[in-house]
């Protein structure tokens, strides 16, 4: 029967080929390509074949055993094999010499018809039944199988290979199919189809290789690839004609980085400091989320790692800076769709269907007509005109009032405002008187006020009818324009009169007609938003064909579609428009929602259709509120002057300079009156600045002034003053471009002498006003500069309110003109945000008032706060795909806090005393949380909780705990460890305690021991003798110890003599002691011995001797120990060669 069984078999595996198979195991790799050792056993005989041909390269010699499957062990790279069946008609098992063919009987399996066996990566053997489908694992010790799962619906023929990297097991079988099998339980978890293979190659061996390559033998003569598909193609032959088992040997270091695979957390890309950020046992360079703990690496929806945004703690998690209740939350959040109308003001005086005036931001020589209507004007007042009437409705008269008087030099913006002029609508036959009452910079190049610009006027326009009617149009420049705010990074805003554009970060692009059907390409110009797809045929253009039109808006950055249908688009200049907007938005779809405080390491998302969401967390950025107050400031100039005499008073009025408001005619000079180094200037408002304007290379007035002499004449009185600046503050130097350079400074300071006079020096000051926020935060304004903080902390600024604040200046001090900030003209009715980096606190400013001109350092507003901060959101999109869970950042701080100082009070300190330990336990420099709680253990034993320095409320504790008092002597070790408010618990630090017993006798020694390798710390090869002599005892009524030891190793000429004790601690059958002494005379050094006295304990038959003897004054470095490792309470292991160590009792 056995027979009839061998024979079937061999019948069946006739003229086996090679076949090599790859498929998609998801694997972690980056290596090159290396040769790879191949063996297949052909009967009895075994071989090396060339892993890409097939072909026998080597001939290693015959096992003397029919083999039906052979496999590497991992973890000692030895072979195995399993024969088809033995004498008993049971398979036994085999240890095989790959060298040589040479084989070993490990035992007999027990079980019938095993046809392959395979190594899991932790050195386990399976082998598969053919004819049961069933999984079993091989004792390696005694060859005996035991059951591990069944195989349901793969009950023919075929190979069993473990995937050593992933741990994944496959089974080929005769069809040909490939399985995937669970390793635990055998239950078959996916099929790949082999295809093309099956109507030619039936399966029985296989393999996969180090790069994860399936290797199997089949019964045709040949070696075929398999590529996944369904494909196999012939590569060669094996040029055998019975191949049973084949085993690919393991490269125990795949990625050659000197860590085995079965050790390395990513086996196949080097990394040999194995650096792991996560701790989930995935190396990072190959962790699919390396900054969070996913040790599956297959099993999330989403790596959530959120940004952090500005100032806040923001990595899923959220610390709010802030006692004050949590103020944002955290959920998941789906796409839905929402319809929004969004209209953009036009900006233009509508005074008929067909006269509509505006100023054009790109060309603003005059003021257009939008509408159809035709327009002239003429100078003065409809009744009676000085001018002709001009045809051009752009220029409206502005070369009339360019170089006319009163100011010929400064233009139409001095000109023309107080001037009447007369607009008649030649269409209708309507006329309108207008009275202008500003008129900004515009082009004319003649400009002297710097803080006028764009296309802004405004007049007072009387109807034919009467009406009155005030109509002002705010710089194009600088006027707060309506946006529509879609998302984050999506902001659309008409800016310049070609078209609109986003604002915000995300690049987008516009094509024409729905987002379902667009019927053009997405051009990318967010300006010009396809109006050229509309400007055409003219008229009507842009503002006749848009209206009634379908656009599409497209986020690149997100991907979302924006239907976009426009309602109007009117004249090129004015910005107006109005469209109906379409777009996805985004609405909580999940019944939990997560305090930021309570965010759980992984989120439930199993009740979620698979589709795309979005994880949001959000928080209010302030530290407490408390004491929020309303305080109205006015700024204006220190009334302060120096009165020198009636009539000569200086005083910095304006911003040009120094100069004397009384009547008195004055002049200044550089250097001191005895020795000017200028002329006089008879400009008393000068002060020579310009002087010191650039002295030196050095710029501004406010560097070079300070540390100068000048001289101060009155020619009405003929004195003369020498005049020696101390400071210059912050002029019209620094006005709306540059910050104060000297903050602190008051407006100026200076010490004045009469020449030829019998007064005294005077010293004058002009102070600098500032509102008193805080110390190290007071706000102020100097001449025609900007608005600053004269104090320390770092300040800026933003517009709008802090709830709703974003665009924060990168410039620290400043309030001025800036593109993220409005024109200061229009500064008053509107609201700016103040944020102290330094203390993060925020103050809501809205303004009052601006005061203009020259001369002015005026302003007024109301400030309330500390007020709570912007709302910060982070966010990351995901697509669901069938997971339950995805894994997030749970913890901002992640690093234990630190333990230092740990000190027992008193040390060494006598039986029956009770003991103070005390502790420093602090997380700054580890993630900068409160520190929650402080333990301690004696010895290893249970933890027991310490008391703070009050309550555990700080990022630094001060920690004490009562010792419960000894009664016996010995030495401890005591543990302090603390934990933080994320959790964090740091690691033990511990000191010794000793414990003594002045009445508990005394120790004596004298002999030697063998020295052995290692003790001697200048020299570890050094053995030899050692010789030792000591007297160790309390005296009555002393509380350290007294007498002498001595311990001599020639062969490192080392002699130590101790000069004191510190304790003596006398144990049972056990003595130590410590202190200090001298090496060879000299120096400073720390000892302590410990001694064993054979005769008190069953446990040895010899005396014990260790010393350890350490440099004091080099960092304690250990320079002999002959229990070198030992910890210090370790009992010694060094055996007396000879001599006696007695330890005295007291009787």
């Amino acid at each position: 029967m056995l027979s009839l069984i061998k024979n079937a078999y061999r019948r069946v595996l006739r003229k086996k080929t090679i076949l090599f198979a790859s498929v998609a195991l998801s694997l972690c790799f980056s290596i090159e390509a290396t040769a790879e050792q191949v063996f297949v056993v052909d009967s009895s005989n075994l071989y090396e074949i060339d892993e890409n041909t097939g072909v026998v390269i080597n001939t290693v010699g015959s096992t003397g055993v029919f083999l039906t499957g052979i496999a590497f062990d991992p973890t000692t790279g030895i072979l195995w094999g399993v024969e088809a069946n033995g004498a008993p008609g049971i398979p036994r098992i085999f240890t095989i010499d790959h060298l040589t063919a040479a084989t070993t009987v490990v035992g007999a399996t027990g079980v019938n018809g095993i046809s392959d066996i395979s190594f899991r990566a932790d050195g386990r053997l399976y082998a598969r039944a053919t004819s049961s489908s069933q999984l079993y694992l091989i004792d390696k010790l005694t060859g005996a199988a035991s059951f591990a799962g069944f195989s349901s619906g793969t009950t023919q023929g075929g190979g069993i290979a473990f995937d050593l990297i992933n741990d994944r097991l496959f089974l080929v079988s005769v069809e040909p199919n490939a399985h995937e099998l669970d390793p635990d339980t055998g239950a078959r978890l996916s099929t790949l189809n082999w295809g093309s293979c099956s109507s030619s190659s039936r399966i029985n061996g296989m393999d996969i290789g180090n790069l994860g390559n399936f290797y199997a033998t089949d019964r045709n003569d040949g070696v075929v690839s398999y590529d996944g598909t369904g494909t196999c193609t012939l590569l060669g032959s094996t040029g055998l004609t019975q191949v049973d088992g084949i085993a690919v040997n393991p490269d125990p270091d795949l990625d050659a980085d000197g860590i085995l695979n079965v050790d390395d957390n990513c086996p196949r890309t080097a990394n040999p400091l194995q650096e792991d950020s996560d701790g989930d046992g995935v190396g990072d360079v190959c962790d699919n989320c390396p900054s969070i703990a996913n040790p599956l690496q297959g099993e999330t929806a989403a790596c959530i790692a959120l940004a952090e945004p500005e100032g806040v703690c923001m990595v899923a998690q959220v610390q709010l800076i802030s006692p004050l209740p949590q103020q944002g939350d955290v959920s998941v959040e789906q796409l839905t769709i929402e319809t929004v109308t969004f209209v953009q003001p036009e900006g233009v005086d509508a005074i008929s269907a067909g006269l509509r005036l505006f100023r054009r931001a790109d060309a603003p020589r005059g003021v257009k007509n939008a509408g159809t209507d035709m327009v002239s004007w003429a100078a003065g007042t409809c009744a009676a005109p000085t001018t002709g009437f001009f045809s051009s409705h752009e220029s409206m008269l502005q070369n009339v009032f360019r170089n006319s008087p009163p100011n010929p030099v400064f233009g139409v913006q001095y000109n023309l405002p107080g001037s009447a002029t007369c607009l008649s609508n030649d269409t209708t036959g309507d006329k309108y008187d207008v009275l202008w009452n500003s008129w900004t910079c515009g082009n004319s190049g003649n400009c002297t006020d710097p803080n006028a610009g764009g296309a802004g006027f405004s007049y007072t326009r009387t109807d034919t009818g009467g009406g009155t009617v005030i109509y002002t149009q705010q710089e194009f420049n600088f006027v707060l324009r309506e946006t529509d705010i879609i998302s984050p990074n999506l902001h659309i805003r008409r800016e310049f009169v070609q078209g609109v554009r986003n604002v915000e970060s995300d690049s987008i692009g516009w094509a024409v007609g729905a987002c379902a059907a667009p019927t053009s390409s997405f051009i990318t110009d967010f300006n010009s938003f396809l109006q050229t797809h509309f400007r055409f045929p003219r008229p009507p253009g842009v503002e006749g064909n848009l209206p009634g039109s379908d656009t599409c808006l497209r986020n690149f950055t997100t991907g979302l579609d924006h239907d976009v249908h426009w309602d109007s688009w009117s004249a090129r200049g004015a910005g107006g428009y109005a469209y109906t907007r379409v777009s996805p938005t985004q609405t909580p779809v999940v019944t939990e929602v997560y305090a930021n405080s309570e965010l759980p390491g992984e989120l439930d998302v199993s009740a979620l259709a698979d589709d795309e969401y979005e994880f949001c967390v959000t928080a209010t950025e302030s530290i407490d509120t408390g004491g929020a107050a309303v305080v109205s400031y006015t700024h204006t100039v220190a009334p302060e002057t120096d009165v020198i005499s009636a009539n000569l008073v200086l005083d910095r009025p304006t911003s040009d300079a120094v100069f004397n408001i009384g009547s008195d005619v004055t002049q200044w000079a550089e250097g001191t009156c005895a020795v000017p180094t200028s002329t006089f200037y008879s400009s008393h408002r000068d002060l020579i600045r310009n002087e010191f304007r650039n002295v030196g290379g050095v710029f501004g007035v406010e560097n070079n002034l300070p540390g100068s002499d000048t001289c101060l004449r009155d020619l009405t009185t003929g004195v003369d003053y020498d005049v020696f600046w101390h400071s210059w503050g912050c002029g019209n130097g620094q006005s709306f471009t540059n910050s104060c350079t000297n903050s602190s400074a008051p407006e100026f300071s200076y010490t004045r002498t009469e020449v030829g006079g019998l007064g005294a020096p005077v010293t004058f000051t002009k102070p600098v006003l500032f509102d008193v926020i805080s110390p190290e935060l007071k706000i102020s304004r100097t001449f025609r500069g900007p608005v600053f903080n004269l104090g320390e902390d770092r300040v800026e600024w933003a517009g709008g309110i802090c709830a709703t604040a974003n665009l924060f200046r990168n410039d620290l001090r400043d309030l001025r003109i800036d593109g993220q900030l409005p024109d200061l003209r229009l500064l008053p009715g509107n609201d700016t945000c103040l944020h102290n980096i330094d203390t993060n606190q925020y103050f809501d400013v809205h303004w009052d008032s601006w005061q203009q001109g020259s001369s002015n350092v005026g302003f007024a507003y109301t400030r309330n706060g500390p007020v709570l901060g912007p709302v910060e959101q982070s966010c990351i999109t995901f697509t669901k795909a069938g997971e339950n869970r995805i894994v997030i950042n749970g913890v901002c701080d992640d690093e234990p806090p630190i333990t230092s100082n740990v000190v027992a009070t008193p040390n060494p300190v006598e039986i029956n005393t009770v003991i103070t330990l005390t502790a420093n336990v602090d997380d700054t420099a580890t993630g900068g949380s409160d520190i929650t709680s402080a333990d301690y253990t004696i010895d290893g034993g249970a933890s027991v909780g310490m008391a703070a320095d009050g309550t555990f409320d700080e990022v630094i504790e001060d920690v004490t705990a009562p010792i419960p008092a000894f009664s016996e002597a010995g030495v401890h070790n005591l543990c302090v460890l603390g934990t933080d408010a994320a959790g964090n618990v740091g690691e033990e630090i511990c000191t010794f305690l000793a414990v003594y017993d002045p009445d508990g006798g005394f120790v004596t020694g004298g002999g030697w021991i063998y020295s052995p390798a290692g003790a001697y710390t200048a020299d570890p090869g050094l053995t030899g003798k050692a010789n030792f002599g000591f007297v160790s005892k309390y005296k009555k009524g002393q509380q350290t110890p007294s007498g002498n030891t001595e311990f001599q190793f020639k062969a490192g000429d080392l002699n130590f003599n101790s000069d004191s004790y510190d304790w003596l601690i006398i144990g049972g059958h056990q003595a130590k002691y410590k202190g200090v002494g001298t090496i060879n005379g000299s120096g400073n050094y720390g000892f302590m011995l410990s001694a064993i006295d054979e005769k008190l304990t069953p446990s040895t038959d010899v005396d014990m001797f260790r010393i350890k003897i350490w440099d004091k004054d080099n960092g304690d470095e250990v320079v002999y120990d002959n229990n070198r490792g030992g910890a210090d309470d370790a009992e010694p292991t060094t055996a007396v060669g000879g001599g006696s160590i007695v330890i005295h009792k007291k009787k």
